[in-house]
């Protein structure tokens, strides 16, 4: 009897290290996170905001840390909310297409590519708004992630349509 007791504590820790180390492998990402959310919470506090405005921040703060900490559901539904309030969004305009990236992630995680490769269309046809160059950087990651697997993804500031493929240099020899 003892000998099992021990067995299945021994098995417990073995489970619980395993979780740690999961977590532990995690950490590096939710850190970045946190310093995102800390920034946006300061801009809270140093400016005033209409009620949408603040409703629209807090629901795209609270469903990015869901989707981090993975429950995909609970984030789109909030993401969502948040992305339905733009017309009222007086201050705050860098919040849809955060939120639309962060649907972007998780349509993106769960297989559906269409609808990832549509959030990033939208999410890119944003300008003008604060934040918008790290974004920016991470929307081009996920476009061409996207445009590997055969997705259309255009951005507004997209310059690879002007880039001239090898049959274009061809052509102009022709001439």
């Amino acid at each position: 009897m003892a000998q099992s007791t021990a067995t299945a504590c021994l098995q417990d820790i073995e489970a619980f290290e395993a979780e740690l180390e999961a977590a532990a492998a995690s950490m590096p990402k939710v850190e970045s996170e946190k310093k995102g959310f800390r920034a946006r919470l300061s801009s809270l506090k140093t400016k005033p905001a209409t009620g949408d405005d603040e409703k629209a921040v807090l629901l795209l703060l609270k469903g990015n840390l869901l989707r981090v900490l993975g429950q995909e559901e609970r984030a789109e539904l909030l993401l969502r909310a948040s992305v339905d309030l733009k017309a009222s969004i007086m201050e705050d305009k860098y919040v849809v297409p955060y939120a639309l990236y962060d649907l972007a992630e998780i349509t993106f995680g769960r297989g559906d590519l269409p609808a990832a490769a549509d959030f990033i269309n939208r999410a890119g046809s944003f300008g003008g708004y604060d934040w918008e160059d790290p974004l920016k950087v991470r929307l081009r990651l996920a476009a061409d992630q996207l445009k590997s697997g055969g997705f259309n993804v255009v951005l507004e500031d997209d310059e690879s349509a002007d880039i001239p493929t090898p049959h274009d240099d061809a052509d102009d020899d022709e001439d």
